[in-house]
């Protein structure tokens, strides 16, 4: 089952926000 979609975190690398 796919995995539950995680907040926006700066702090990841896949994460728009840098």
């Amino acid at each position: 089952s796919p995995k539950p979609v995680e907040p926006l975190n700066p702090k990841r690398k896949d994460s728009p926000m840098l």
